[in-house]
């Protein structure tokens, strides 16, 4: 998807809703209630023996894997004014499975759809110009560079690797390919014929770790985790005189297409990576993952950010201070492992254009620093006391 962060904040400031839920005690109630949501859990169970990529998914290891909950309005929580969010009842039924093996992860995805409709043939073309079906990954939990498979109905693939988020001043870097990716698409119906009524299609991918892994890197094991999410783009259309088309407004402008999600995002935008769902390595699916420590202090540091950038768009410049965000200098998280509640200190120094946000340990002798700055780069140090 394309990049609309700062519209969108500027959008939550025009009708930004009130939340209940406050993260900890130092995060403001004035960020939009999706931002604060837990970003989703999947456990993908390892199989035996490859898949036959044929977009069927009627493969007997598949039945290893479960469906994830059915996708939702990219906002989740929030309520951004002059954007259509969708209701449950509105979103066609979407769904995707996971799971993986030595030597590539797959990925499963049905989406019911009554009318199939795709023309794009040329790769790398813009495939959300189309229905399409999208997946964003990252092997990293800094969560800086990753990758983007797009597909429409035709099996016609956009695949990306980004450096870095667009936020950070990363460019899309289309002419890259993921050399081995298999890919087949299924339909259950006919394609460009409104006549008729279909069912939807499915989507079938083995993702090989040898096109996305750094030269030497370890296949992924039981244990590890990823960091993923998957978008489902829909056109509103009509039939036209020269076939489907999308529908337009009175002034002859696209209208907006829709945006369901499996982990909702919160703002609309897909590449806000920090807000995607947990992809678990686990050798069966029932296991339950606890998120670790980290995950949950950059969880408190990203609170802030997003608050900073609203703080931006409102006075022309960044905070300098945490009490100007309405931050205290001290934040309780609980700790997934021992169960128990630490509390940390947080520092802001900023500029007018900068900022670096630091969560301090309280371990003692040597204290951990995690920091965030105005890019989204998260920085993990060790300090002697």
């Amino acid at each position: 998807m394309h990049n609309l962060f700062y519209v969108m904040l500027l959008l939550l400031l025009l009708g930004l809703p009130q939340v209940n839920t406050v993260l900890a005690n130092s995060i403001s109630d004035s960020l939009p209630a999706g931002l604060l949501a837990s970003c989703k859990i999947y456990v993908a169970p390892r199989i035996d023996y490859p898949l036959d990529i044929d977009g069927k998914l009627n493969d007997k290891a598949w039945q290893k894997a479960p469906w994830s909950d059915l996708f939702e309005d990219i906002a989740g929580l929030s309520i951004i004014k002059g954007t259509r969010k969708d209701s449950v009842s509105r979103i066609l039924p979407t769904q995707v499975k996971i799971c993986w093996d030595h030597h590539y992860l797959y990925i499963g995805a049905r989406l019911m759809d009554p009318n199939l409709q795709a023309t794009l043939h040329k790769r790398d073309t813009i495939i959300y110009h189309d229905n399409d079906f999208e997946v964003f990954f990252t092997t990293s939990p800094e969560v800086n560079t990753y990758y983007e498979l797009e597909v429409n109905q035709l099996g016609t693939l956009l695949d990306l690797l980004m450096p870095k988020p667009y936020r950070s001043g990363g460019n899309a870097l289309i002419h890259w390919d993921l050399k081995g990716l298999k890919l087949a698409v299924a339909l259950q119906g006919s394609l460009n014929n409104a006549q008729d009524k279909d069912t939807g299609w499915t989507v079938e991918m083995a993702i090989p770790y040898t096109g996305i892994l750094p030269f030497g890197a370890k296949s992924p094991k039981a244990g590890d985790y990823w960091r993923i999410n998957f978008s489902r783009v829909q056109w509103d259309g009509h039939n036209g005189t020269s076939g489907w088309e999308r529908n337009k407004g009175e002034n002859g402008e696209l209208l907006r297409e829709h945006n369901w999600v499996w982990s909702p995002q919160g703002i609309i935008d897909m590449h806000a990576p920090d807000r995607w769902g947990y992809l678990f390595f686990e050798t069966d699916s029932t296991t339950k993952p606890e998120l670790p420590l980290v995950e949950i202090q950059k969880k408190a540091l990203w609170d802030i950010y997003y608050r900073q950038q609203i703080y931006r768009m409102q006075h022309g410049k960044f905070a300098l201070t945490l009490a100007e965000l309405g931050v205290s200098a001290t934040v309780e998280l609980r700790d997934p492992a021992s169960k128990g509640k630490f509390s940390y200190s947080l520092q802001l120094t900023a500029g007018k254009d900068w900022f670096r946000l630091s969560l301090l340990s309280p371990a003692s002798g040597f204290r951990r620093i995690l920091s965030l700055d105005q890019n989204g780069l998260v920085d993990v140090s060790v300090q002697r006391k």
